[in-house]
């Protein structure tokens, strides 16, 4: 039995809530007044609980039998499917951990889900590394799946799990494609922006891979903020196995010389960079149409790189402080 004072309140299921979009958007859904179960292997690391809206449980996607639990305890509305290793790198050096956990791990979620008598809608956290190494920019969400690594390989059969239990199992599904999140503190420090920013803060040399390439960089209240409204969007849904997929992105294309030169420009000093042989696994450029959120979510993002970047310099400025 899990205790739970209110157990009978709708909930909204976040897995991988201890992460670094999951935290962020945890947050923002106390905020509406929304009643949140973090689920995640990794222990929720505010020191304080957010409030009492927010109850942390700890266990492993691949584990149904405790996901099962969860959805007999809880009155779930909704799933938002974050749990995942989360990092090109991570997967390329651990093949078989990333498809075990991004792929039988949302296979189990969703196992757990079927059995759940409320019928919970899932949003799953997905990203541009489906497309692989596009042949057109911007890249619509109907170009296709052409991953070139494994990384992206199992984004697409996750995805194509949810599209599948939608169909045979009268899911509401939506699947959300992130690009290049960044903006938070707490981010994975190896990240692009981060660790340059970082390397900086540091008087560093910043190594870089390749350096002709140019992405869709996106902040993470964007990225957090067109959850939100996929969310309003799924809650209004009255089909049932509905499923869709959108880029939650800017549209907008930097390159890594862009990024450094923001930074330069947020601390006043020039960074030390060097150049090294692009990785065979990595793509080289991605932008994406965000067209479609438009005018199906209201979403669009609202704040520049430049500004972004300003703010996550501070952040880490205040670190060291």
């Amino acid at each position: 039995m899990i205790a739970c004072d209110e157990p009978s309140a709708p909930h909204i299921l976040v897995t991988g809530g201890s992460g670094f979009i999951g935290r962020t958007l945890v947050k923002k859904l106390v905020a509406r007044g929304t009643s949140v179960i973090v689920y995640d292997i990794v222990p929720f690391p505010d020191p304080e609980p957010i409030n009492s809206r927010v109850k942390y449980l700890s266990g492993d996607i691949r584990d149904t039998r405790t996901l099962e639990m969860i959805f007999r305890e809880f009155r779930i509305e909704g799933v938002i499917h974050l749990a995942a290793v989360s990092r090109v790198i991570t997967a390329q050096n651990d093949p078989e951990l990333c498809w075990d956990v991004n792929v039988n791990g949302t296979r189990s979620l969703l196992d757990a889900i079927t059995t759940s008598p409320q019928k919970p809608w899932i949003i799953m956290g997905s990203s541009r590394e489906v497309y692989g190494e596009p042949e057109i920019l911007p890249v619509p969400e109907s170009y296709g799946f052409h991953p070139i690594n494994i990384y992206g390989e199992a984004k697409v059969a996750g995805e194509r799990l949810v599209r599948e239990y939608a169909e045979t199992h009268g899911l509401n599904s939506v699947v959300l494609r992130f690009s290049n999140v960044y903006g938070a503190r707490y981010d994975i420090l190896d990240r692009v922006i981060p660790r340059f920013i970082l390397k900086a803060l540091q008087d560093e040399t910043l190594e870089i891979h390749g350096g002709g390439q140019i992405f869709d960089f996106t902040h993470v209240d964007d990225t957090t903020h067109g959850i939100l409204l996929t969310v309003a969007y799924l809650q209004k849904q009255m089909n049932s196995g509905s499923f869709d997929d959108f880029h939650i992105l800017t549209g907008t294309p930097h390159s890594l010389q862009d990024v450094a030169a923001m930074i330069e420009m947020a601390l006043n000093k020039p960074l030390n960079t060097v150049y090294t042989s692009l990785r065979n696994y990595d793509v080289v450029r991605f932008f994406g149409d965000p067209s479609k959120a438009y005018a199906n979510l209201g979403f669009q993002a609202s704040i520049p790189l430049e500004v972004g970047i300003q703010k996550a310099v501070e952040l880490f400025q205040e670190e060291e402080i």
